[in-house]
Formats: structure tokens, sequence, C-alpha cells
């Protein structure tokens, strides 16, 4: 394990994850109502007589958070609860990995079997490293319980600290973004040929006549059609299609010498930094050529910190490396309706909200999502040094990208804190005797000091 970095996954409830939050009693417990409030709560009724809430005292009310799936993950390690309980109230947890709820009894992990079978928060901590990390998923599940009904308890959500093997860029750019515009930017290529023999199967691979001239990665067939009897394109004459095997499998018999017309679904190559000399042959598929990366400031972005509340240890990170990644890009291709169709899905990227898992950037090694947009207008012109080939050129902007170029330290863990406060200097003289309001403090330049010290519990 020492040869692996360390990395805290900070996991706060937000309106965002709303679709992916299960409630055992949406009536009882939910989020907050109001979107700029974040977390996790019991539900009060407003007791007329009192002049204040009552909580529900079920013990059975529960939270199932969303499911977390770092695909970089090389094991657990510390687990802490972010939430405010007050006198009467607690959280206990459960653990997922994804196909059965666990919690930690006699010395191992073992499938819930009773409605009693919780955790608190310190046992979930000091054996969340021998919880299974093979499936590298993980979801946990909160027990809300108040004994006090004029009190609730409110969850906020986790800090979860893990070992990883993570290499930053490579996750963003080659393991994530890359397959992003792979699948993105599928499209339809026209094909076709004619039948020399009596057919019920096409081998894309084998058949020389309707293997493809160029070579491409065919993800599906959208259709076949008799391109003389059918000119309309009315009966599809595709049954099935094996992309494992390239094999499109027919609805019926297709006698020889009939001309076929084929839609083909592809994906284009994706290829990163354009110098290089067969860079001209990229053209003769659809492909994707990541012409440059700019990596672009470095704004503040506050360390994480996670507690082991009963051992009394801590673990800070460094302060991250935050910017945004510009992305120039071409489509290329040489026959330009393939070209204009790739073109349409590029138009299709819109500037995307960084909160909309639906169409942002997924990243697979910790299962990162990150805004992706537009930031310059798009050309479709012809390219220097390129002979009879047309390129479009559009701008991309990764938002909000955060790297953490330092391992994480352990941090002393301090339980609370006593302040002294009081004047160190003064400008001139004056009566203290008269100044009985704040404002009748003279002008001037004033220096407190704030004096703290540890305290045992």
């Amino acid at each position: 394990m020492s040869t692996y970095k360390k990395f805290i996954h900070a996991y706060e409830v937000e309106e965002k994850d709303r679709s992916e939050i299960t409630f055992s009693d949406s009536t009882k417990i939910h989020m907050y109502s109001d979107p700029a409030l974040n977390g996790v709560r019991l539900v009060g009724v407003y007791n007329d007589v009192k002049l204040a809430y009552d909580y529900p005292t079920d013990t059975d009310l529960t939270v199932r958070l969303p499911e977390w799936e770092p695909q970089a993950t090389r094991g657990w390690y510390k687990f802490q609860e972010i939430s405010d309980k007050p006198t009467g109230t607690s959280i206990k947890w459960r653990v997922s990995d994804g196909t059965n709820d666990y919690w930690y009894t006699s010395g191992a992990w073992t499938i819930v079997s009773l409605a009693t079978d919780w955790n608190t928060e310190a046992e979930i901590c000091d054996n969340i490293a021998t919880f299974p990390w093979t499936q590298k998923k993980i979801q946990f599940i909160a027990n809300l319980v108040t004994t006090d009904e004029s009190v609730a308890p409110k969850l906020y959500g986790y800090n979860l600290l893990i070992y990883t093997n993570i290499q930053w860029y490579n996750d963003i750019l080659v393991d994530s973004f890359v397959p992003y515009l792979r699948t993105h930017f599928q499209t339809i290529i026209e094909h076709a040929g004619q039948t020399s023999s009596d057919i019920t199967s096409i081998d894309f691979d084998d058949n020389i006549d309707f293997a493809p001239e160029q070579p491409l990665n065919i993800v599906d067939i959208d259709g076949i059609f008799d391109y003389y009897n059918d000119p309309n394109f009315q009966t599809d004459l595709l049954s099935s299609y094996d992309s494992g095997t390239n094999v499109a499998t027919l609805t019926g018999t297709v006698v020889s010498g009939t001309t076929l017309y084929i839609l083909l679904k592809v994906e284009p190559e994706i290829i990163i930094n354009s110098q290089h000399s067969d860079y001209t042959e990229v053209a003769k598929t659809p492909a994707i050529v990541i012409e440059s990366i700019q990596v672009v400031g470095n704004n503040a972005k506050a360390p994480l910190t996670i507690v082991d509340r009963g051992n009394a240890e801590g673990w800070k990170t460094d302060y991250p490396f935050f910017c945004n990644l510009n992305l120039t890009c071409l489509l290329m291709d040489p026959s330009i309706r393939q070209t204009f169709n790739m073109m349409e899905k590029c138009n299709s990227i819109v500037d995307l909200g960084l909160g909309d898992q639906q169409n942002s950037l997924h990243t697979k090694g910790l299962d990162r999502y990150f805004g992706i947009s537009h930031r310059a207008e798009s050309l479709y012109n012809p390219r220097p040094n390129f002979t009879d080939i047309k390129a479009y050129t559009f701008y991309l902007t990764i938002h909000n990208v955060y790297i953490y170029t330092r391992d994480i330290e352990e941090a002393p863990v301090v339980a609370s804190m006593e302040f002294e406060t009081g004047i160190k200097q003064q400008t001139g003289p004056f009566d203290q005797s008269k100044l009985t309001n704040p404002m009748d403090y003279p002008a001037g330049e004033w220096w407190f000091t704030i004096q703290h010290k540890p305290v045992e519990d």
C-alpha cells in the first residue's frame, strides 16, 4: 500500500444528486426542499401548541447515498461522516459493494440480515480498510435517529480516504476525454457493394465485396437495403450485427448480383499530438486530432481534510492545482458528407452545467464530473500542408480540473480551542473610562492578539 497515493473523496449531499439518493420513507426523511441548502434531514411537523417542530422518532429511517465507482482505487483507508448530531440523536451506517449491504461484526464484514445491523461512524472508520475494494465500487447507507422529538440529526456528507494509483492527466485526457470523443462523435458512413454469390450474412473483415476500402471502427449497422430494387430504402435487410465478429446477419437470402446500400455506424480515430510524419494518413478514415492542449490558470481551491475522531488522527491534502484545459481539435475525413455528419455532433456540445452528470465529462479513475463547453467559434477551412483535405477546427474547454501534485500528509487533530483576545498596542493616549461605545475609539491602527491552545477532552 505504501507505493500508492492517498486521496480524499469528499462527498457532499447536493441537489444535483437527488435522483441518485433513495429514502426509506420520503415523508419522514428527505433532502432539504430548498435547493440552496445541502444535506439530509428528518422531516419535522409544526406543532401549533409548542410553536416548534416535532421530528419522527422512528428507528428505521434511512438514506442510501449514491454509489462511488473509482476505477483507480487500490483500497479504502478511513471514513468520516459530516453531520450535526444534537444530544439525543445518532447516525449509524452500513456499507454496500453495489450488490449487498454489509456491517462490521465479530471481526468481519457480514451481509446485513437484521434491522438492527448497523455500525457507528467510529466502527466504520476503524474497519473500512478491510472492506473489499476489487469491485471498485462503494456505497454508504445512513440511519438517522432521534429519541427527542424536539431535535433531529442532519447529514451533510462524508469523507473517504482511499489508496489510489491515479495519474491525473491520463485519467482526464487519455482514459476519459478520448473515449468521450469516440462515443459522442460516432457517425453514419454510407457504404455499398455488390454480391458475387448468394449470401445470408456479411463478414466485413473477410468478404471482399463489402470490406471497406479505408480502415473503419464499425460499432453498429444502421441498416442494409437493396439499392436498385428498393430505391426509397423502406425494407431493411439487416437482422442483427455482432460487433465482436464484425458480421451482419441478413433477414433472408440475398441473391448474387444485388447491390446493397449499407449504413455503417463508426467511431472516429482519436489522435493526440498532430506532429507526426504519418499525420496525413489520418485523413483516410474519420478522425479527430487533438492538436493542442493548453493548461490555463491556477485558481485557489481549499485543501481537503479527514479526521479519525476515535484515534485522534487526521490527514490533509495540499492545495490542488486548479485549472481549465483548453483543447484545439480537428475533425477530418476524405468525404465532405462524413465530415459534415461529425460537425453536427460537434455543434450538439453546448455549455454544460458543472453539476449536470448527464452531459459532463465523466472521468473513470476517481468517478468525477467536469463541465465541458465550446470556448470559440468553430471553423471549416483548408489546413496548411494538407493536399485536398479540409478540416473542421473546434475549440473545447474542460472546466475546473483539480490535480493534487503532492501526497496527503498527516495533520494534528485539535479537539477544541480556547481564545483570549486583548489590545496589544494602541496609537495615542486616551481615557478608556470614557469609551463606552466601540465607535468612540480613536482612529488609527489597532493590534489584537488571539492565543489558542489544544484542549484535552
